[in-house]
């Protein structure tokens, strides 16, 4: 996922036989935008791929880009959205805009709105909105919709980017297996979907992996946005003799970590860092590599090459990674550290994620 520097020498040459005809001019890179946000005429056509050598001098340079979620901006996983959005202004050129807090009553409406004023690629931020994606979609053609971590495609402007999820969830399982002390690990999830059952799946082998003793359990709070709803199943789940957790809660996961500390549990984060969440029970987390995937879903789509299937990374895309391992002794530091570095180097025959 690293970018690519185009269109310099094109653009000298673009100019240079500008000046033959009617002068090369000021900044022809620039767009204007109709009161209201509405895309014009002009801006529409680059859109298409009729304009324009800016940023990555693709052929969607001068397109207008958004990416929307259900986390709010300010939150941890907002974040990567709008990491991403920056990388992506300056590497590739594009406007982009970043807006949070989505619920499923506003997201169709939240769609067709950025597609009805011109805005040429929507990048949706969660699996949970695919329905939605799917269908608008077919209603703006000329608009490409892209779902992060879905399994939605069709032709001509609906993909996904999406994971091996079993890949991801296997390091936690690592972790946990070797962790524990009562042999007892769970994940809490949010939803069921089939991201998070990839994960747990995952989560199971590498657990087996790493201590064939320890058991499993899955509970789901129904919620990514509540984290009272994450705290009560963490705090069953603790109940029942569970010592370690790994928390795919996503915005609810603070409430995961507030549990934790209540009733003594160690815990794994996942998809960014989040040991700001609680660094006295955190283990390490699960690093998902979100920003780099909607970069380059932008620079394919940038480089008119975004095609409507589903896009898969994993370890051998470098799309996970551990954050620090932190309170186990640093020999079973050292032994989480050695295990996770075979595993994404191939040396586990991790079974792939069928549901």
């Amino acid at each position: 996922m690293v970018s690519s520097r185009f269109g310099l020498l094109a653009a000298l040459l673009v100019c240079a036989l500008a000046l033959v005809v009617a002068g090369c001019g000021s900044s022809s890179s620039s767009s204007t935008t109709a009161a209201g946000g509405e895309s014009t005429s002009a801006e529409k056509e680059e859109a298409s791929g009729g304009g324009g050598e800016a940023g990555g001098g693709g052929e969607n340079a001068e397109a207008k880009i958004a990416i929307v979620l259900t986390n709010p901006e300010n939150s941890s996983f907002g974040q990567t959205a709008v990491n991403a959005a920056k990388q992506i202004e300056s590497e590739l050129g594009n406007e982009v805009t970043v807006q949070g807090g989505l619920t499923p009553a506003n997201e169709q409406q939240t769609f067709e709105g950025y597609a009805s004023r011109g805005t040429g690629l929507l990048i949706i931020d969660g699996a949970e909105m695919q329905q939605a994606a799917e269908a608008v979609a077919p209603k703006f053609p000329k608009t490409d919709f892209v779902v992060i971590n879905g399994n939605a495609e069709g032709s001509p402007n609906l993909s996904s980017a999406t994971y091996k999820w079993e890949e991801v969830g296997f390091l936690a399982g690592v972790v946990a297996g070797k962790a524990t002390e009562a042999n007892k690990v769970g994940q809490i999830s949010s939803i069921e979907i089939p991201p998070i059952e990839g994960i747990y799946d995952g989560f199971v082998q590498g657990v087996k992996a790493a201590n064939p003793k320890a058991t499993t359990t899955n509970s789901y709070s129904g919620s990514n946005t509540e984290p009272g709803k994450a705290q009560a199943v963490t705090s069953v789940q603790a109940s029942q003799g569970v010592d370690t957790v790994f928390t795919v809660a996503t915005g609810a996961d603070p409430g995961v970590f507030s549990a934790a500390k209540d009733k003594g549990l160690k815990v794994i984060g996942y998809g960014i860092d989040e040991s700001n969440l609680g660094e006295s029970v955190i283990l390490t987390s699960t690093l998902v590599d979100y920003e780099g995937t909607m970069f380059e879903m932008a620079k394919k789509y940038v480089n008119g090459e975004l095609e409507p299937t589903v896009y898969t990374y994993g370890f051998e895309d470098e799309a996970f990674s551990l954050a620090p391992v932190t309170n186990v002794a640093k020999s079973t530091a050292a032994e989480i550290e050695k295990i996770a570095a075979e595993a994404i180097a191939g040396k586990f025959k991790i079974k792939p994620f069928e549901g």
